[in-house]
């Protein structure tokens, strides 16, 4: 699948998701517009750090973070793959 297109999302392509994966088998799905600044003001952050240090072990190396949610149900510590996906026809 190509890398997606943010910039000129419609049809089949708002149909993609991303799936992130942790160490501990915890999974989540955002769906593509969940990153297209012309869909939402809502920010979904990949980091390394917080306070300018290196994440830990508990944390990292990598973390999702979501800005806006009142509970981090999509926030995931310890990422190990981001998946690109299409939803079945």
């Amino acid at each position: 699948m190509p890398p997606a297109r943010l910039d000129s999302l419609r049809g089949h392509g708002l149909a993609q998701y991303v799936m992130v994966e942790a160490r501990d088998h915890y999974r989540v799905v955002l769906a593509i517009v969940e990153f297209a600044d012309d869909f939402t003001s809502r920010r979904v952050i990949l980091t390394r750090a917080a306070d300018g240090q290196p994440l830990g072990w508990e944390q990292g190396p990598w973390r999702v973070v979501v800005d806006d949610e009142l509970r981090p149900r999509e926030w995931v510590r310890q990422v190990t793959a981001r998946r690109l996906r299409a939803a079945p026809e």
